[in-house]
């Protein structure tokens, strides 16, 4: 990590993606072995006989690991010996969950119309427990309960932002909860005004409407509770839409040519100025905020302050995530890796 000079190489013919877990690291080739890989001396753990090609994900699950690859093959950590598989017709194109001893996934029917299946199986034998239509992958999986988004489809519209909390084992609806942070009159608006992607994080709920992010405490009653929202509608910029956040008392709006933070303390705006180019892409580590520019420039800011702190020419313009390993950060463009010190300012202490 510090010197950049290659410590082993295995193998020929491995394809992203990658997955190192507590010192191991897995692994899937074209023709659809996979392998488990000593991460510090590059020694074979095991191959796999069983294939499972064209591998999108990869994810472990206690003493499990699970391959997405339209369909869900299970592999034992220890010995890749294949477990169980799923096969769907229609293939899981998002990626799987493998929580609380479920593991989910999601695919897509279609008929006279297009609608969503959510799938659960027993995380130990691979049966398939329940299936919900009309539900999207879980914003949370806690307490023995899926909590997922109730989608629309083209013959029933969802109106309202709906969290329907599902038994982990059965699959049956326990309690519904509704969120109209905009006060939507129904009789209004058209189908769906008020239906905003939602997720946890920590303790709170947030629901994305573009131009504003809305919280709600997680277990309270949204029509019972003050809520919060964040915007830059004061900056002047109506096509600033959510990008990234709650992180270090940030929420970020961007329209991709430029980056605005909203304090989560008193709500009050912070512009990251000084680009020059389009945003491709940018990552949060530690206090940093690393913008990568459409010219390769690399952009390091402190996200309290807004001041820039070390710049990088990448030399590229296709880009993985910047990293922070060891107190190096890696800086993935096409066909090279780079690494600097990370700044000390932007170390979170």
């Amino acid at each position: 990590m510090q010197t950049g000079a290659r410590v082993w190489k295995f193998g020929s013919g491995l394809q992203a993606p990658l997955l190192y877990r507590s010192g191991v690291l897995y692994a899937a080739s074209k023709t659809g072995a996979v392998y488990a890989i000593n991460a510090s001396n590059g020694k074979k753990v095991w191959a796999s006989q069983a294939a499972s090609q064209g591998a999108v994900q990869l994810v472990t699950d206690g003493e499990r690991l699970l391959v997405n690859n339209g369909d869900i093959q299970t592999y034992g950590l220890k010995d890749g010996k294949l477990l169980w598989r799923v096969h769907e017709e229609n293939g899981f194109i998002q990626p799987i969950v493998a929580e609380d001893g479920l593991v989910l996934g999601q695919n897509s029917v279609s008929g006279a119309y297009t609608y969503d299946i959510l799938h659960a199986y027993d995380a130990v034998t691979g049966k398939q427990l329940w299936k919900a239509a009309n539900h999207d992958l879980p914003a949370a999986v806690k307490d023995g309960t899926v909590i997922s988004q109730r989608e629309g489809t083209l013959v029933e519209a969802v109106d309202l932002t709906s969290l329907d909390i599902l038994d982990g084992k059965t699959g049956k609806v326990l309690k519904t909860v509704i969120y109209n942070p905009q006060n939507v009159n129904l009789k209004d608006q058209g189908p769906g005004a008020g239906n905003f992607p939602a997720w946890y994080s920590g303790n709170r709920i947030y629901l994305n409407a573009g131009n504003k992010l809305y919280s709600y405490p997680a277990d309270a009653d949204p029509a019972k509770t003050t809520r919060d929202t964040y915007s830059v509608e004061s900056v002047g910029f109506r096509d600033l839409v959510y990008a990234a956040g709650p992180y270090d008392e940030r929420i970020l709006f961007t329209n991709n040519s430029g980056l605005y933070g909203v304090k989560t303390t008193d709500k009050s705006t912070v512009y990251y100025g000084g680009l020059r180019n389009d945003i491709a892409r940018f990552d949060l580590i530690g206090h940093g905020l690393y913008i990568i520019q459409t010219d390769g420039r690399l952009i390091a800011m402190h996200l309290c302050t807004a001041i820039p702190v070390v710049q990088l020419k990448t030399g590229g313009n296709v880009f993985g995530p910047s990293l922070s390993v060891n107190g190096m950060i890696i800086v993935q463009s096409k066909g090279k890796v780079q690494a600097f010190k990370e700044p000390d300012s932007l170390k979170m202490k």
